[in-house]
């Protein structure tokens, strides 16, 4: 009788809220994947590898990413298409390209289309490789808080409806989550990207 229920103001979506940061490594060469991998083992990441860019893609729809780092040379994408798409889904996510060799044309590309921040070469130190990683999760959070406080003051100034920042804010959170499709007697389609 005394007792008496608080209801936190919340989306009712903390519970997929994660600690870890979420890292996407994308290469053809299996070996390279769990290079990387073993590099960053001691780190507390959450690392998805991928060795085909459209499945890769497919997961983008879906989860969040802080940080996508790609090979360049693939044979059916290369990094510089890949990270851009990706760019497209996730517009706050941090890419990096792995590189065995860098042409001035392959730079420009990554650098104009994919907004790449950094170039990871082939061989790379795993010290310096953590470093970059725990840099790039920085810029990124950084960047992150930029955006919100913008679409803050664009709520503020009248120029962005509290509803459209509220829904770019959990697109950035949860990847899809805004998006309906239907189908061509308008119902709305369900599970239309599997789950790598």
């Amino acid at each position: 009788m005394g007792q008496s229920t608080h209801f936190q103001a919340d989306s009712g979506l903390e519970c997929y809220d994660s600690v870890h940061k979420r890292i996407m490594i994308v290469d053809d060469e299996p070996s390279i994947l769990k290079s990387l991998k073993r590099s960053l083992a001691q780190c507390d990441y959450q690392i998805d590898c991928f060795c085909d860019p459209d499945q890769a893609l497919v997961s983008a729809n879906h989860n969040a990413y802080d940080l996508v780092i790609s090979d360049q040379r693939m044979p059916c994408m290369n990094g510089t298409e890949l990270l851009t798409r990706l760019k497209c889904l996730q517009p706050e996510c941090v890419t990096i390209l792995l590189t065995g060799h860098s042409d001035s044309s392959t730079l420009m590309d990554a650098i104009n289309k994919a907004h790449v921040y950094r170039f990871l070469t082939k061989p790379w130190n795993d010290e310096e490789l953590i470093h970059l990683i725990a840099d790039a999760i920085c810029y990124g959070e950084e960047q992150t808080a930029t955006q919100r406080l913008a679409d803050k003051a664009r709520v503020n100034n009248g120029s962005m409806t509290r509803h459209r920042a509220y829904m770019r804010e959990l697109e950035a959170k949860y990847p899809g989550i805004t998006r309906v499709e239907r189908d061509e007697n308008g119902a709305i389609i369900l599970n239309k990207y599997k789950q790598p």
